[in-house]
């Protein structure tokens, strides 16, 4: 009974023993895991502070000292000293957010201010203000107010703007001869028959009614030509007019027999080419094939539509520097000259707006001179095989696409130099009713070379008012009747 009241009356040495060592074993146990989790929970958030500080690592480091939490004891401690770290954190990174807007923002600026200081860029029919706020779209105003301040400092393009720096028509001729100055000599030219050459025309064989024709008509190895059959619209009002102003180097390339026989009729000089086209497109296309047989010979040929009106003769006012110059479809000096658009791209964050292109309104098909150059010859050899086989093509663009498309793969291009028409002297109809017309006391004393009535559907109608108004005494009455595209704007 002794030995059952101590055994039940308490636990004898051994078993105080072996709870001690069970006790120290569960105690054990549970530091380990308790340093197991607190391992983790360490390792989880070093890695957030890792991720943190390595996504904004120059914006956090003055600050990972004072939410770090050193000395805690326990895993609440240190968990709380992380929480308030992390709040913090999310603050910073709502102010950087801020700051990267900021500085895109500036970027766009400085990118404006660039595109205005090329000197090849003219500037937008638009003050700079209007310009920055449209490429600053959303921007708060005081964010623009360095940038406008930065362009007093703008040097401006060092080539004029005719429509804001009127001089009349009245061009200088680019002397081709060795000059230190760059911006006033000109590239010689490679003519297929330099003036110097003699007898011509040359390469007859094949064209001698072509070249007996020429020694006739041509002045100073030039003609003026037009390329119509008997359907072409307003013919007899184009050609009273080309009588009116007295440009005696013309002839027309007729297509058809009809029309053939009524110029003879006429005594107006013209040269058949038989072509059953019809169509204005239709038609046009057929001038390269025929300007290449004028090329080929070493005659120069000032290409014309019909519905062209002209109002002085045009071959004094051509500069002859180039291998074309040509009329463009452009109304103002950044779409008639060209300028450098700024390109977005949002997924490129401060470089998105680096990126620029070049835009140029098309030069006109209707109104050109092709100088007798090989690179020319070479244009019209190359647009004749491309309206031959591409029945879809405008002439109109794949002339634009020639001349100013680079070389690329296997396609070459023809190395035609280029000349934009001043686009106030030779006009094209948009100029004429949007521009001109409303400020006919600004132009009072402006005498255009040739007007092109391509924008407007009622050309016979434009054409005779323009012709009148010029021709008469600038009475405006003669535009009363004008019913569309006559609006400012």
């Amino acid at each position: 009974m002794r030995s059952r009241r101590a055994g039940a009356g308490g636990p004898t040495p051994a078993r105080r023993a072996s709870h001690a060592y069970g006790n120290g074993l569960g105690r054990a146990r549970s530091l380990v895991v308790l340093g197991v989790c607190l391992g983790a929970v360490t390792g989880l958030l070093l890695h957030v502070r890792t991720s943190l500080d390595g996504t904004r690592a120059h914006y956090l480091h003055e600050h990972k000292d004072a939410h770090l939490g050193r000395g805690s004891g326990t895993a609440a401690e240190l968990l709380r000293a992380m929480e308030a770290r992390l709040t913090t954190r999310g603050e910073d990174l709502k102010e950087l957010h801020g700051d990267l807007h900021r500085r895109q923002v500036e970027a766009r600026h400085a990118a404006a201010v660039a595109s205005l200081s090329d000197s090849y860029v003219s500037h937008r029919n638009e003050s700079n203000e209007a310009f920055l706020k449209r490429v600053s779209v959303g921007s708060p105003a005081d964010a623009i107010a360095p940038t406008l301040n930065a362009l007093s400092t703008v040097s401006q393009p060092f080539h004029p703007d005719p429509f804001s720096d009127y001089r009349g028509c009245q061009p200088q001729l680019i002397p081709t001869e060795p000059s230190d100055d760059v911006f006033r000599r000109g590239r010689r030219t490679d003519e297929i028959a330099p003036d110097d050459h003699n007898p011509w025309p040359i390469n007859c064989k094949g064209s001698e009614l072509l070249c007996e024709l020429l020694t006739e008509v041509a002045i100073n190895r030039e003609v003026l030509v037009a390329v119509a059959n008997s359907r072409a619209p307003g013919l007899h009002g184009f050609l009273e007019n080309i009588h009116k102003v007295g440009i005696s180097n013309f002839l027309v390339v007729t297509l058809d027999q009809q029309l053939t026989d009524t110029l003879a009729k006429e005594g107006i000089p013209h040269y058949f080419r038989p072509n059953s086209a019809s169509g204005n497109h239709k038609v046009s296309a057929q001038k390269f094939g025929i300007i290449k047989e004028f090329v080929s010979v070493g005659c120069s040929v000032l290409l014309t539509d019909t519905d062209v009106v002209y109002l002085q003769n045009p071959f004094p006012y051509l500069y002859r520097d180039s291998d074309i110059e040509s009329m463009s479809d452009g109304f103002d000096a950044s779409s008639a000259h060209g300028f450098v658009e700024q390109l977005d791209d949002p997924t490129l964050p401060l470089a998105r707006f680096r990126a620029r292109t070049t835009r140029l309104s098309a030069l006109n098909s209707g109104l050109w001179y092709v100088k007798a150059t090989e690179a020319s010859l070479r244009l019209m050899k190359v647009m004749e095989y491309r309206m031959d086989t591409e029945p879809d093509l405008w002439d109109q663009a794949g002339y634009n696409m020639e001349l100013f498309f680079p070389a690329h793969d296997e396609h070459l291009t023809a190395g035609c130099t280029v000349r934009v028409l001043d686009p106030l002297c030779f006009l094209n109809s948009k100029v004429m009713f949007r521009h001109i017309r409303p400020k006919e006391k600004e132009y009072a004393q402006h005498l255009p070379i040739a007007m092109h009535a391509n924008y407007h559907t009622d050309k016979a109608a434009k054409m005779k008012q323009v012709a009148e108004y010029y021709h008469g005494n600038r009475d405006s009455e003669v535009f009363v009747k004008c019913r569309d595209g006559c609006q400012v704007g």
